[in-house]
Parts: structure tokens; C-alpha cells; sequence
């Protein structure tokens, strides 16, 4: 609701907002402001998982190189025959 009076107050000069009322809180404009330009719900659990998810495939991705890294050493030293087997 705030966002959406906010825009029309941006478009509507006449409009002046004073004070408004959230959850029994009076909020002077600048709260008001600052609650309008908050992203939507929405938005804001999209950008969390977006920050979790980031760091917990990089982990993953750590996690699964060593053992990677030491199937393919295995395969070519295999193929080489010089008799490595891997850790």
C-alpha cells in the first residue's frame, strides 16, 4: 500500500503525504519513503536464497573436485601403466 501512494504522490504533486499509520507505528514521511522503497516479499526471499545458494554450490563444488581431480589422476596413470591406483 505504501508503495503504491507513494508512486501516486510522485505523479501527483498535489498529493502531500504528512504522516502515516504501519501497524499501529506512526511513520513520518521519510519511514514512509524508506518503507516504499523496500523490495516485495517476494523479491526479498528470492534474494536470500539467491545468497545462500551462491556459496553452498561453490562448497559443493570444493568438495567435489578432490575426488575428481584424484579419479581422473587414477585413469591416466592406469592407462600409463605405471601401476597408481589413487588415494
Amino acid at each position: 500500500m505504501a508503495k503504491a501512494v507513494h508512486t501516486f504522490a510522485r505523479t501527483n504533486q498535489a498529493l502531500v503525504i504528512k504522516v502515516g499509520f504501519v501497524d499501529g507505528q506512526m511513520l513520518q514521511p521519510g519511514g514512509l519513503k524508506a518503507l516504499a522503497d523496500l523490495p516485495s516479499r517476494e523479491a526479498l526471499r528470492a534474494q536470500i536464497v539467491g545468497a545462500l545458494t551462491g556459496p553452498l554450490a561453490q562448497l559443493v563444488g570444493l568438495l567435489q573436485a578432490p575426488s575428481a581431480s584424484s579419479s581422473t589422476c587414477s585413469v591416466s596413470a592406469q592407462e600409463r601403466g605405471t601401476g597408481f591406483t589413487g588415494a
